[in-house]
């Protein structure tokens, strides 16, 4: 199973936002090792809780930053957040109803993480950047 590979393109040059993206591509390849190892829900429900507390702190900083710049673009930014909270919460419940994690659970988390990095945060860094 691949995993998310963490590399320069992924950078946006802002250091909390950085950090806490590798922090997250590293769990979702967690995930992907719980899945390939077959490692069992016990193991699949821990990495599940962390990288969603770890999302929504995440999304939490975000917008922290967006409201303190008066960001442009927060309306549609903290709707991407719900949305990709809500998708993820939906992935959750049918896990937590039996359903065993699957490679479309990887590649739920691979695509809103690096699309959300390279899209909506990347325009977030960029704006951050230039109110310094």
């Amino acid at each position: 199973m691949n995993s998310l590979k963490w590399d320069h393109t992924m950078e946006l040059g802002h250091e909390a936002m950085d950090a806490d993206h590798k922090q997250l591509v590293a769990l979702v390849n967690q995930l992907a090792e719980g899945i390939a190892n077959n490692l069992g829900k016990q193991a699949y429900d821990a990495v599940l809780d962390d990288l969603m507390a770890h999302t929504r702190a995440h999304f939490g900083m975000e917008e922290k930053l967006m409201a303190a710049c008066s960001y442009p673009y927060a309306d549609e930014h903290r709707s991407e957040h719900a949305r990709l909270i809500k998708d993820a919460r939906d992935y959750r419940a049918k896990f937590d109803a039996g359903a065993e994690p699957s490679i479309s659970l990887l590649y739920f988390f691979d695509q809103w993480l690096t699309r959300h990095i390279l899209a909506s945060d990347r325009e977030l860094a960029s704006f951050l950047a230039g109110n310094k």
